[in-house]
């Protein structure tokens, strides 16, 4: 994990350029502990904190072309920069280094804009060409390394975290209200805004320019097609495509010059990284880790252990408490940029803290139930579109009242009344608002006496928004 910033600084109003830099990216050592870099042209400057994985001893950022006229900073790793280097060799153009990260200058000498499609990784990617006055920032495709930018009068901001961002004069703190309900509603905010009115994340599979001090809008250079394949195939020809795609996936994130893990819970998702890593690793040089809680209804050790004593991997437990989840609390919110209602961050954060004893870099197994539709909420859709067509009073009295009734798995029957309270009064929502207002701790109702503003309607645009393009 790396960390980058910069700004352009409209005016030249700034006392001291490089202290605002420094400023900046001294928020980010958590993110690249193991060196920094910055560079200033006239009123652009870029810089960034690296954590050492490719390259550990020519890898310095900013990195620059031959002529020093294009220079990037770059959070992320590139899985086929390899290939697109020896590509680019044939191309003429002269490498300084072995990292992945002076493929990008290269790779925009030689296609411009259109590098960003000829690239395959995780990145977050600032990049200033010194001849034409041109910034570009660019996200990776899934949206997988954050990228805050704040577009103000005075200057261009942007970095990895909002904290940096914070540290530039004229970012303000004024609290965005449309965010703060999605946080409220949804329990996250989503793109492109942030808890900040200043303050924007660029979305997921795109890049923007600012060029001569002018920034344009965010524009995207891939997207998801949730169009029908245009092949038949038959369930298992499915099957064996997402499994060989899988390890492919796997497979393309291996490469690292530092010792590399991998997080297993013992489910379906980090069971299948951890086997697909068996395929090309001996077991024993795959390393996992896990963590044991104190209470039995949320330790799933026993099915991390079984899956690892089933592929013989080199296993790490480390033993978690309800009193020590409690103590790194203050330390975790210090480190969010912005609220986001998801306790599991909290062992994540200590899982992670923990692992970096043995490893640099550690896989995970994350989004399978959201590609699959593998939690309950996904099924409980099917009875959603049912029911609506149930005059509601009808449904009330004859569906809700006696299923609330009934106990919940644990034996609780009041939260099994909550729990179907919550279904029925989604029923009548948009389909794509179910979900998440299904498992909210509150309502739109609750707005105005929480916020003392009643639901604005732009809180839900993000969401309708991707249902749109996904029906469309």
């Amino acid at each position: 994990m790396c960390g980058i910033c910069g700004f352009i600084d409209k005016h030249s109003s700034l006392s001291d350029p490089l202290a605002t830099l420094n400023a900046m990216c001294g928020t980010m050592v958590h993110r690249g502990p193991d060196d920094a870099g910055s560079f200033i042209h006239g009123r652009t400057a870029l810089a960034m904190r690296r954590l050492s994985v490719i390259d550990l001893s020519t890898g310095h950022q900013p990195i620059h072309n031959e002529d020093k006229t294009v220079w990037t900073v770059f959070n992320g790793e590139l899985y086929n920069f390899r290939t697109l280097r020896a590509r680019l060799l044939e191309r003429d153009h002269t490498f300084r280094t072995q990292s992945d990260t002076e493929v990008i200058v290269h790779a925009y000498e030689e296609y411009g804009i259109d590098f960003l499609k000829e690239i395959d990784g995780m990145f977050a990617i600032a990049l200033y060409d010194t001849k034409k006055d041109l910034l570009i920032l660019a996200r990776d495709r899934a949206g997988e390394k954050p990228l805050y930018y704040a577009n103000l009068p005075g200057g261009f901001v942007f970095g990895s975290e909002i904290k940096s961002l914070l540290k530039f004069p004229s970012v303000g703190k004024e609290i965005d209200p449309v965010s703060l309900q999605q946080f409220l509603l949804f329990s996250c905010i989503f793109i492109p805004g942030s808890i900040f009115r200043d303050i924007r994340k660029l979305p997921e599979g795109s890049f923007l320019m600012v060029q001569n001090g002018v920034a344009g809008e965010a524009a995207a250079y891939w997207s998801l097609s949730f169009s029908d394949p245009p092949e038949r195939r038959t369930e298992s020809e499915w099957i064996g495509m997402v499994d060989e795609t899988l390890h492919q996936a796997v497979v393309r994130r291996l490469e690292s010059d530092v010792p590399l893990g991998v997080f297993l819970s013992g489910g379906l998702d980090s069971s299948l990284v951890v086997a697909h890593m068996c395929r090309v690793l001996p077991p024993e040089r795959v390393k996992t880790f896990s963590i044991t809680l104190d209470d039995p209804a949320y330790d799933e050790s026993k099915w991390s252990r079984w899956a690892a004593r089933l592929m013989k991997t080199d296993h790490h437990e480390f033993q978690l408490s309800v009193d020590g989840m409690a103590d790194v609390i203050d330390h975790v919110l210090a480190n969010m940029d912005e609220p986001m209602a998801d306790s599991s961050i909290i062992p994540t954060h200590v899982v992670s803290k923990l692992t970096r004893e043995h490893v640099t870099v550690a896989l995970a197994g994350d989004g399978g139930d959201e590609v699959f539709g593998g939690y309950p909420k996904y099924f409980a859709q099917r009875w959603a579109e049912v029911l609506r067509h149930v005059p509601p009073g009808m449904r009330r009295w004859l569906i809700e009242k006696p299923l609330s009734l009934l106990p919940s798995p644990d034996g609780s029957v009041l939260l099994g009344q909550n729990k179907i309270a919550a279904f029925f009064r989604g029923i009548d929502e948009h389909y794509a608002l179910r979900n998440q207002l299904w498992v909210s701790a509150f309502q739109p109702s609750d707005l105005a006496a929480l916020t003392g503003h009643a639901l604005d309607p732009r809180a839900f645009d993000p969401v309708l928004t991707r249902a749109a393009q996904y029906r469309g």
